[in-house]
């Protein structure tokens, strides 16, 4: 680990991912890049890991993609109850007309 280095820890029951700002020894000073003051200092056992990959552009794809996908199931799920209640009409027209 180095400085600058963004990593995951546990806090409580709570995941935190801040960039290192300080090593002291076998500790880490963590401080999120949008806080004005460092997290308290942690031993570096507590990391769970480094953050190797990030892209807003690839989330920002995902949510677009997502978005229309759940559009298109959604108009998939009307037709398909649509063509159901009209099957159901069809199938009560029939036994009426057979029960007459």
């Amino acid at each position: 680990m180095k400085y600058g280095d963004v990593v995951t820890y546990w806090e409580e029951d709570t995941l935190i991912t801040h960039r290192i700002f300080k090593i002291e020894k076998n500790k880490i000073v963590p401080k999120g890049d949008n806080n004005n003051e460092e997290d308290q200092e942690i031993s570096q056992n507590r990391i769970l890991g480094k953050v190797i990959f990030c892209s807003v552009k690839l989330g920002k794809l995902i949510t677009v993609y997502l978005k229309y996908i759940f559009i298109v199931f959604t108009i998939i799920v009307i037709f398909i109850n649509i063509d159901s209640f009209q099957g159901r009409e069809k199938d009560e027209r029939e036994q009426n007309k057979a029960h007459q």
